[in-house]
């Protein structure tokens, strides 16, 4: 089976209170892969994600080396338990953190993890997380980007969904954003995210295996 949108939700740290992000309960009922994606400020900081129920897993994190702060991370929960209400916490240490789940069913048990990218740039208002080509059809491919817009969410090119995240809170969090798309065949994709000012920015982007897709055989997935 392809892969199906459930939900999402996003939540960021607020003030005194930099370290520990918290995404509100929300309903997942039918999803078994979610992804997190996190943008942040401290490139050195290493974070925990966590539902209490999956474990979580680093995809791929795009730190901006050049001025030295902000980054990108996705994560991945596979062969998830879902629920009708579920909270995530996000806790690092002093990262001013942004955060966003997207929850989808039809994902490979494990590991449905495929191809990576991710890219940085100084003083700017595009930036593109590097082309990717998954290797096999009927892929989801996530992308996020950290960023600093306090106005409305960087849009984004190339055929992805509804952007969705945090805005840019000053002294509180960094924003975040992520979008989607759901391949039918494995196509090369390296989409454009344009913002509302110039800045710094880091990105990333990962495809994700579907369930009943591997080499052209079908795939039994195991129950949660």
């Amino acid at each position: 089976m392809a892969y199906t949108f459930i939900n999402q939700n996003s939540g960021q740290t607020e003030t005194g209170s930099p370290n520990t992000v918290t995404i509100d309960a929300t309903d997942m009922t039918g999803a078994d892969t979610f992804v997190v994606i996190l943008g942040f400020s401290d490139v050195s900081s290493n974070h925990s994600v966590a539902d209490g129920v999956n474990d979580y897993d680093l995809v791929v994190r795009q730190n901006n080396t050049g001025d030295g702060f902000g980054a990108v991370s996705i994560y991945v929960a596979e062969n998830a338990t879902a629920s009708g209400s579920m909270t995530w916490t996000c806790t690092s240490s002093n990262s001013f953190t942004g955060a966003i789940v997207l929850g989808f069913s039809g994902g490979l048990a494990s590991p449905p993890a495929d191809q990576t990218s991710g890219d940085w740039d100084d003083d700017t208002t595009t930036i593109q997380p590097g082309s990717i080509t998954p290797t096999q059809n009927a892929e989801l491919v996530v992308t996020g980007v950290v960023h600093f817009d306090d106005n409305s969410l960087p849009t984004i090119s190339g055929g992805y969904s509804t952007v969705y995240g945090a805005l840019y809170v000053d002294g509180e969090s960094f924003g975040v954003a992520a979008a989607y798309q759901i391949q039918t065949t494995a196509t090369a994709t390296n989409p454009t995210w344009t913002h509302d000012a110039s800045s710094d920015y880091s990105a990333a982007i990962a495809s994700f295996k579907a369930a009943d897709v591997a080499l052209g055989k079908l795939i039994p997935r195991t129950p949660a």
